[in-house]
C-alpha cells in the first residue's frame, strides 16, 4: 500500500497521486516576447496580443522572425484556425529552442466542442502524438521539434471538458 500525506501543492502532484501516473511537468512561460494568440477577452500580463482586427490567423503566418519568441498562449484558438498544422508549424518556427506553448482547446467529446458552429477542428488526448509522430502531418522539413510537457483533460462538468497541453520546443 502506498501512503500519501493528502496535501497537494499543485495540480501535478494531485493528479499523480489520484491516478498513479505522471501528468508531465508544467513549466512557467517566462521571457521577453510572449504571444497571446487570438486573445478575445483574455488578457495575459506581459504578452503581445495577436488577434482581430490587427492580425488574421487565417493568413497562417505569425508576424515574428524565426526563433525569437519565448512563449505562446493559445487558449480556445486552434479550434477556429483553418489549418492547425500550419499554425503549429508557425509556432515551431517563431519559438526559440526551449520556448513553451500553453494550449487550451475544447475536448472533442464535451459539449463545448459543439456549442460554436465556427469550430473547424477537434482535439483529444492523443492528437499531439498523432500530429508529431505521423509523417502525414510533417510539414516541418522532416522534423517536429515539439515535446509534450503536460497534457490533461480537465473540466468542472463533463460538458465543459478541455484539453490543457504544454508543448516545449526542443533544442
Amino acid at each position: 500500500m502506498v501512503r500519501y500525506s493528502g496535501y497537494y501543492s499543485d495540480l501535478e502532484s494531485f493528479f499523480e497521486t489520484a491516478m498513479m501516473r505522471s501528468a508531465g511537468v508544467l513549466k512557467p512561460i517566462d521571457g521577453k516576447i510572449i504571444l497571446n494568440m487570438g486573445p478575445g477577452q483574455k488578457e495575459i500580463a506581459r504578452s503581445i496580443e495577436l488577434g482581430l482586427p490587427d492580425w488574421d490567423a487565417s493568413c497562417g503566418e505569425i508576424p515574428f522572425g524565426d526563433n525569437c519568441v519565448d512563449g505562446i498562449h493559445a487558449y480556445h484558438f486552434l479550434e477556429y484556425v483553418p489549418d492547425p498544422i500550419l499554425m503549429l508549424q508557425e509556432f515551431q518556427r517563431v519559438l526559440r529552442p526551449g520556448g513553451l506553448v500553453n494550449i487550451c482547446v475544447s475536448y472533442y467529446s464535451g459539449q463545448m466542442a459543439f456549442h460554436d458552429i465556427n469550430y473547424k477542428n477537434f482535439f483529444c488526448e492523443t492528437t499531439w502524438k498523432y500530429i508529431f509522430e505521423n509523417p502525414y502531418y510533417d510539414r516541418c522539413e522532416g522534423k517536429w521539434l515539439f515535446r509534450v510537457n503536460f497534457n490533461v483533460i480537465i473540466g468542472v462538468l463533463e460538458r465543459n471538458m478541455v484539453l490543457l497541453t504544454q508543448l516545449e520546443k526542443r533544442e
